[in-house]
């Protein structure tokens, strides 16, 4: 992450792989060999050393449960504190997981005040209530075994997933699109 706490991309590299065709993985081996191949390049053009990173998931393998959850400010006086949010986050995790699925993350999509303002922080705002508009997603729990035993090959902590399609929408999109 950089200054302003985002992730920014300083390199990259490729490297093509048997173990992998059309997003499904057919050869654990033989794409732990590859990624470890590209992780090597990185390294040596940039003499640092890789312990964990983010990856992304091909958006067939992931699905979004959208979820609202409505929560009293503990001090409406004091304004909402990272704890309400906190919990409200907590909260909107909880939806039914269907047994082939498992959780990866959670998205804050936007908070609904209690006189209806809209806001993408409500830390601090005079609110006796506020409702968190959140995705939960959700992954395909054999490809997400499989992607976590190759990185385990190469030595790799995985720090977190993020779906394809959000990967390329935070990339592709700014503030006025």
């Amino acid at each position: 992450c950089n200054n302003f706490n985002q992730i920014e991309v300083i390199c990259k590299s490729s490297s093509k792989s048997s173990g992998i065709q059309k997003g499904k993985i057919i050869d654990e081996s033989a794409l732990a060999d590859s990624i470890a191949e590209a992780v090597s390049t990185i390294e040596k053009e940039n003499n640092i050393s890789i312990n964990s990173a983010y990856i992304t998931i091909p958006g067939k393998y992931v699905t979004i449960v959208q979820n609202s959850i409505t929560k009293e400010a503990k001090d409406k006086y004091s304004g909402i504190s990272s704890k309400d949010v906190a919990s409200a986050i907590s909260q909107a995790k909880e939806v039914e997981i269907p047994e082939d699925k498992q959780f990866i993350d959670i998205l804050a999509e936007n908070f609904v005040l209690d006189d209806g303002r809209i806001t993408d922080d409500p830390i601090g705002a005079f609110s006796a209530s506020f409702t968190l508009n959140a995705q939960v997603l959700l992954a395909d729990r054999e490809f997400i075994k499989s992607i976590e035993s190759v990185f385990r090959r190469i030595d790799v902590k995985i720090d977190g997933m993020v779906p394809s399609t959000l990967a390329d929408k935070s990339i592709a999109l700014d503030e006025t699109d």
